[in-house]
């Protein structure tokens, strides 16, 4: 009994450091988050007292007030919010469909095609930046939205797309995909009716990493868009930078209502992104 005893107090002992060392972890992870949150609660003056408040004695939303007093904040929320929503649809869409071909289609230089897909991964998108460039400029697409979705969708955010909901879809069986087509089902059937439902851990995690990234995406909008009223957001939190200095307070309330929109893809597609990395073997 003894034995049996000092054994769980061991056990307990264990496990209370793993969750003290946790909470460290997380505190130390979530402390750039609240120190963002606080800033954008204090004055332009409070912001550079010394030593620093980690809890200020004063608190005030004169910071979200004078932002949104800017109306092209708003311009530029939305067009980040619609380049990134595009992006996330078109490209779980398209990659769906191009995914069932290479998993349950057998064709000639299957494979090789598939290579070829996941060799562009591999250029940086600085090499391709000004080609690219160019050619939007001769079709009239430059300082336009349509430019940061389009080269996207079909570019290296499609084939990303591609390649995860591949291998989930190998997964699939094919008794279920031959079923469906002996009753009469089309192949578009199959994709949207059987596949596509069966795939939501899959395409959480598509819609996540795309959008996340086309929402933080800075070097394409800074080299392709040219009006103020068509950058996005990344592009105007830099417009509070200027001879004067940076305006750290407005960078901060504007960095802190921008961490919404993440927060609540995130938030709904949170259980089935687990469930894909539970399933991929990560933990």
């Amino acid at each position: 009994m003894k034995h049996n005893t000092s054994i769980r107090r061991k056990r307990l002992y264990i496990t209370i450091l793993k969750y003290c060392v946790l909470i460290l972890i997380s505190l130390l992870l979530l402390f750039p988050f609240y120190w963002m949150v606080i800033t954008s609660l204090k004055s332009s003056t409070q912001i550079f007292v010394f030593p620093p408040e980690l809890f200020p004695r004063h608190i005030t939303f004169e910071n979200f007030t004078e932002l949104f007093n800017h109306m092209k904040f708003f311009r530029y929320l939305w067009n980040s919010l619609l380049v990134s929503c595009v992006n996330s649809f078109f490209i779980v869409l398209i990659s769906g469909i191009t995914a069932y071909a290479f998993a349950k289609i057998r064709f000639a230089g299957r494979n090789i095609i598939f290579i070829f897909f996941l060799a562009g991964l591999m250029v940086p998108v600085e090499v391709i930046t000004v080609p690219l460039y160019f050619m939007l400029g001769k079709i009239g697409w430059v300082d336009k939205l349509r430019s940061l979705m389009v080269p996207t969708i079909f570019g290296s955010g499609g084939v990303f797309g591609l390649f995860i909901l591949r291998q989930f879809f190998i997964t699939i069986p094919d008794d279920l995909c031959e079923a469906a087509r002996i009753d009469g089902c089309s192949h578009l059937g199959i994709v949207f009716r059987i596949v596509m439902p069966m795939a939501k851990s899959a395409i959480a995690t598509v819609v996540i990493f795309t959008f996340a990234n086309c929402w933080n995406e800075f070097f394409q909008p800074l080299i392709f868009l040219s009006s103020q009223s068509n950058y996005t957001l990344p592009l105007g939190l830099a417009m509070f930078s200027d001879e004067g200095g940076t305006k750290w307070h407005l960078v901060m309330a504007a960095s802190t209502l921008a961490t919404i929109p993440l927060l609540t893809v995130f938030y709904m597609c949170q259980d089935k992104f687990i469930d894909s990395m539970a399933m991929s073997g990560i933990k």
